[in-house]
């Protein structure tokens, strides 16, 4: 009898920049606009998981909404829903609401922030370097490449970084294609995630 493989712990960081996945353009120059209520946010947080292949993993989470007018009612209301919409991912996952235009900004500074408590974590358990940790990004600006870019250049031999890319096929940016060890096209890659999977009929 075979013995069963056991895969190693993995360590990753969630990110999901809301506007840009309600904002689905092709590659053929189509665009679509969903609200927020439209997507399957527990579908795409699963299979973003799953990208790292495997059954053991430590991980955070954080999702970026906008709120347009900044009004607590309207704040309240897309934090409720969005956390309703993230299923049994709802405790681990943060939910920011922002009402300026300053997602990529605080993605960013997240991204470096949660690199670090990853180490953190890592050590705290013991494991000796080289460490490893999964960036996981839901959206295709390429103003996300900068924080990979500098993380990559500090660390080059104490931390294996790695980032998956989810996002549709009109909305990636070469920079971030081009870093991305991983990268799905949520309206192209044959078993991924249609867009009839992911957005509500």
């Amino acid at each position: 009898m075979s013995e069963e493989k056991v895969l190693p712990q993995k360590f990753a960081a969630l990110f999901v920049d809301v506007p840009n996945i309600e904002h689905w353009c092709t590659q053929e120059g189509d665009n679509h606009q969903f609200s927020f209520g439209e997507i399957k946010w527990d579908v795409l947080v699963e299979r973003m998981l799953s990208s790292l292949g495997a059954d053991d993993y430590t991980y955070v989470g954080n999702v970026y909404l906008f709120a347009g007018n900044g009004r607590k009612h309207t704040i309240d209301w897309l934090a409720h829903g969005m956390k309703r919409g993230l299923g049994r991912y709802r405790r681990e996952v943060k939910v920011h609401v922002r009402s300026g235009k300053d997602i990529d900004v605080m993605m960013v500074n997240d991204v470096w922030e949660c690199f670090v408590g990853m180490l953190h974590e890592q050590e705290r358990q013991g494991i000796e370097p080289p460490l490893e940790v999964t960036i996981l990004i839901a959206g295709g600006d390429g103003a996300y490449s900068y924080p990979i870019k500098s993380l990559r250049a500090l660390v080059p031999d104490m931390v294996n970084l790695r980032l998956h890319t989810f996002t549709w096929s009109g909305n990636l940016a070469y920079e971030l294609s081009q870093l991305s060890d991983y990268v799905e096209l949520l309206d192209k890659t044959g078993p991924s995630i249609t867009p009839e999977q992911i957005v509500l009929g």
